[in-house]
């Protein structure tokens, strides 16, 4: 990778690609992505020629159908029985 752009909240989901620990969250640009090995991708081929680029892109959304955070993991905002009516 040699740029990352997250829209939203990112600790909804980690990155299926991978998370580059340099970057610089001014211009999602990645520092020094010829030699962060956290840069590389996870799950492509190299198959790459050199001079050739690839673009990907991926999407996390919730929906009121979702079931929240607190379900899978316990949640310290959870709201009180009396407050659910239950």
């Amino acid at each position: 990778m040699t740029e990352r752009y997250v829209l939203g909240n990112q600790s909804l989901r980690p990155s299926s690609f991978g998370t580059p620990e340099s970057l610089d969250p001014a211009s999602g640009k990645v520092r020094d992505w010829t030699n962060d090995v956290s840069a590389r991708a996870a799950g492509f081929a190299s198959s790459l020629k050199p001079g050739e680029v690839t673009y990907a892109a991926e999407c996390y959304l919730t929906s009121p159908e979702s079931p929240p955070a607190c379900i899978r993991a316990p949640c310290s905002n959870a709201l009180p029985k009396a407050a659910t009516g239950g």
